[in-house]
This record gives C-alpha cells, structure tokens and sequence, in this order.
C-alpha cells in the first residue's frame, strides 16, 4: 500500500483540554462519520513516517477526541503537533455502499398516519443524508435522516415513519 491508496479524512493534534489518553480529531472537509467504524487506520507525519493504529475509543463533545490503542504513537503525535489521519479508499468505497442511503429510493414516507410521499433521492451534506422525498403534486420536501425527523425505518414492509416535520412541509 502507498500513501495514494490512502484518502486524508481528519488531522490529529494535541491539547491541553484533551482528556486523558486522548487526541483530538479535526475532520477534513470530506469526513464522514461512518468513517469512524474503521478502526485500524494509518497515520501520516510531516516526515512522511507512516504508523498502522487502531482506534480504542471516541468521544464527542464541542470536539472530537480519539483514543489510540497504541501509546507510544500517542506521544509522537503529540510532539508532532499535525498529524493526517488517513483510511484506505478501498474501504472508503466498501462503506460507503452499505452505509448509502440509495437503498430508501422508493419507500413510502408516512408521518402522522398521512402519507408524506415517496423518497426519490438522497444526499450526505457532510453531517448527515437528507432524504428528498416527492409528494403526490410532485413538490419535493427535504427531511434530514437524523432522530429528530425519521422514527423508523422498516425495510422489510418499504416504509418510513417520520416526525417533526410540519415546518419542513411548510417551507
């Protein structure tokens, strides 16, 4: 494997508001958070030195914090300062086709036991998918697949339950 087979998704740094252990992570802009489901990744130094990690633990609060299971790369990272965090683009593409939403193309979207509509589409704007779901006159309401929106989804019946969205109806 070369340094082109590998995709730079984040940097790692240290601070002093780092709890314990812990680096913290700042996402590239095209970071995923599926990409945190990989857990043995390749860290590259301003020197060019390669290092094979495994991811033990993440926390979110204002911040990313990672932690290595690897102790010694943790202090080298912290005297390095700037660190790419970088995942293979095989795997890249492995992921993101089992975590693509395409498969919700068709479903029929139900919130308050009134049909909303049928997904059509669906689109990662660095945070989240959106799904675009087209209504019987043909307008087209964009519901974010978070919690706050999406109840369920029921892959075996083709259905989607959604919440909340009264105001994305209205805009």
């Amino acid at each position: 494997m070369t340094l082109d087979d590998l995709v730079s998704v984040g940097k790692l740094g240290n601070s002093n508001r780092a709890p314990e252990g812990y680096l913290r992570f700042q996402p590239n802009w095209n970071f995923h958070t599926y990409f945190f489901d990989i857990k043995d990744v390749f860290l590259v130094f301003t020197d060019y030195r390669v290092r094979y990690v495994t991811i033990e633990d993440i926390r979110q609060s204002k911040f990313f914090w990672i932690k290595i299971k690897e102790d010694d790369v943790v202090q080298e990272v912290n005297e390095s300062r700037s660190v790419q965090y970088r995942i293979p683009k095989s795997l890249i593409k492995d992921f993101r086709y089992e975590n693509d939403d395409d498969f919700l193309n068709g479903m029929k979207v139900m919130a308050d036991n009134q049909n909303i509509g049928v997904v059509t589409d669906s689109f990662y704007n660095g945070a989240h998918y959106t799904l675009i779901v087209t209504q019987e006159d043909k307008k087209e309401v964009m519901i974010p697949n978070v919690e706050r929106y999406i109840f369920s989804i029921d892959k075996v019946k083709h259905l989607i339950m959604a919440q909340n969205i009264q105001e994305l109806l209205e805009l």
